[in-house]
């Protein structure tokens, strides 16, 4: 950061002609000392403008520098406002980085907005599949987890497609509906999580979706989800549609009606943090005997130091707030998915 900082610095000093300009300029960037400084340039070039304007053929009393500096502050604002954007964007670029799975080379993609209904309401879903593929593909259909399909779900797509999959991330929530934050995503999840009929004709109506495209294998087909998603995954399993099998990746296990394990047809597989407070032991129970009671094929896999949320490096490493990224865990856990569709796929 203060490697950083001093760049910023050294830039200002060539493009601020006047000691007193620097020093005003400087006020309007303390609170950007987080940002690279070839993204500020443009911006401290702007501000110098200003702060030029208002000094030329002027004194610089005291009072006039006051009233720069209020200026100034002003400016420091937006910038930080735009910097925000910039930080949050390169953030989540970052995060996604460091998980599990291949590099991605988005120039060898194809990518597709999906538009789909579920009766009158709008869905939003994503494709990405091989540019240079000529069959039809092995399906992976991927459920987003409470805050709603984001850029997490389309990278780990993303690396899926380099894999030779066309991956389809579902949109359960509807186009335009993203919740701002956790609050509002535990209540769009709860919508759903108390309604598993609602839930599951989202479901399929999102696996209609990806069957319906042209390079869709409609008999090799296996759905992944994440947290809420995980969910997802095994409420598609109790409906008894034809997918070859589904992973739950740190997701809630319960069921309000297990009789309809019954349903299930293709092999689970459920990869579970072993300290994941949001996860009770009766639950992990219940899921277990529904599991047992209707013959499924069926793994549970549980990691160890791992909680909540273990695949999702945007969460943080604090193991203490209940949902944290688990290298050891995510890469496991990315391997043992990927045995799982050689077994359920072959």
């Amino acid at each position: 950061m203060h490697d950083s900082f001093n760049h910023i610095h050294i830039k200002m000093k060539k493009i601020f002609s006047s000691p007193t300009i620097l020093g005003l300029a400087l006020i309007a960037v303390t609170a950007l000392s987080n940002v690279h400084a070839e993204s500020l340039e443009d911006k401290l070039r702007n501000v110098a403008g200003e702060v030029a304007g208002e000094l030329e053929g002027e004194g610089t009393n005291e009072e006039k520098l006051k009233d720069l500096g209020s200026k100034l502050e002003g400016i420091a604002k937006d910038l930080t406002e735009d910097v925000k954007k910039e930080a949050k964007a390169v953030g989540k670029s970052a995060s996604n980085s460091k998980m599990s799975g291949p590099e991605v080379n988005l120039s060898k993609l194809t990518e597709e907005v999906l538009a789909y209904q579920d009766g009158a309401d709008e869905m939003e879903g994503y494709a990405v599949y091989a540019k240079d593929s000529k069959a039809k593909l092995p399906v992976v259909l991927i459920v987003h987890q409470w805050m709603g399909l984001s850029d997490y779900e389309k990278t780990r797509a993303q690396q899926l497609a380099q894999m030779g999959y066309l991956a389809v991330c579902v949109d359960i929530y509807g186009k335009g509906v993203r919740p701002a934050d956790q609050q509002e995503a535990g209540t769009l999840a709860t919508k759903y999580k108390t309604d598993r009929a609602l839930y599951r004709r989202r479901l399929l109506a999102g696996l209609s979706k990806a069957l319906s495209h042209p390079k869709a294998d409609g008999s090799k087909v296996v759905a992944i989800g994440y947290c809420f998603g995980g969910t997802g995954v095994i409420e598609l399993a109790r409906t008894g549609a034809e997918v070859k099998g589904v992973v739950s990746f740190h997701g809630g296990l319960d069921s309000p009606s297990p009789d309809d394990g019954a349903n299930i047809g293709c092999k689970v597989l459920a990869c579970h943090g072993a300290d994941d407070p949001y996860v009770p032991a009766d639950e992990l129970a219940a899921f277990e005997k529904e599991m047992r009671d209707h013959k499924v094929d069926w793994q549970l896999i549980k990691y160890g130091g791992a909680v909540h949320s273990f695949t999702q490096p945007m969460v943080g490493s604090d193991n203490s707030k209940g949902a944290a990224y688990n290298k050891k865990a995510d890469t496991r856990s990315w391997k043992d998915m990927n045995q799982f569709f050689n077994e359920a796929l072959k």
